[in-house]
């Protein structure tokens, strides 16, 4: 049975009010729940980034104008996240061939839905050429450009990897850390300067913190009742795995209908 993301959750209260008392229970690598919990952790974290990064590059007037920038975070938003857990692969590895395939297959199935609005608010508003750049019907043609190009794919998803081992290297420093604070206020920093550089022209550190609290959300559902137990214990405590296939939120992006 698998369970499904729900960004609307809310943890248990003790959690909520003292997520540094959460960070400090989280698996270590050792135990048999680090890869269960730490994997919905990471799911999380990469559902987040693909409904939040389209909006923003979006946010900038006449992104639509430069497909070359623009369709490479659509193809992105229409990925899958990773759905591999093991040891700390988390998030995709854009130098194996295997988990890459995964990526453009999952892209694949998804990317005319997204391009599809695009595509017609060009045509409403008297821009054939540039609509013919975002055609549903050349999804094939788009994602083998963006492939050849990949370079800014691959920006997203290595910042995917650096903020989730972040996080893991977060809930390792700050369990015995006498300054917990100062450990989380790091991990801001980090997070920020991985955001910050994620996409060019495209600044997402604001969204450093609504990552964390996410994190914290999912960690506080994801993890066992007995909390971190050695492997010997922990075997019959495993949670079902999360999310594979969360539904994506509608893409937000300039209407166009009432342009000049």
């Amino acid at each position: 049975m698998e369970t499904t993301y729900n960004p609307s959750f809310e943890p248990r209260e003790s959690f909520d009010n003292n997520p540094i008392a959460l960070w400090r229970s989280a698996p270590l690598e050792r135990s048999a729940t680090f890869s269960t919990v730490f994997g919905a952790v990471s799911q999380a974290i990469q559902h987040t980034l693909r409904n939040e990064l389209p909006p923003l590059h979006f946010s900038v007037p006449d992104r639509l104008s430069d497909p070359r920038r623009t369709l490479p975070i659509l193809v992105y938003a229409a990925s899958n996240p990773s759905p591999r857990y093991h040891g700390r692969e988390f998030t995709y590895d854009v130098l194996n061939p295997r988990m890459m395939g995964g990526f453009w297959w999952t892209a694949a199935k998804s990317l005319p839905a997204l391009l599809a609005p695009i595509y017609e608010d060009l045509l409403a508003s008297g821009q054939p050429e540039l609509a013919r750049a975002y055609a549903p019907r050349r999804y094939r043609r788009i994602l083998a450009a963006v492939r050849r190009r990949k370079e800014l794919v691959d920006r997203i998803l290595s910042a995917e990897t650096s903020l989730v081992n972040d996080l893991i290297n977060f809930s390792i420093a700050i369990r015995h850390a006498r300054r917990p604070l100062a450990a989380h206020l790091r991990l801001m920093a980090n997070w920020g300067s991985t955001l910050r550089r994620i996409y060019p022209g495209l600044d997402a550190s604001g969204l450093a913190l609504k990552l964390f609290r996410i994190a914290t959300r999912t960690l506080a559902a994801a993890m066992p009742p007995d909390g971190d137990l050695p492997v010997a214990q922990a075997q019959t405590n495993l949670i079902p795995m999360p999310l594979r296939n969360a539904p994506k939120a509608p893409l937000e992006f300039p209407r166009l209908r009432n342009a000049a």
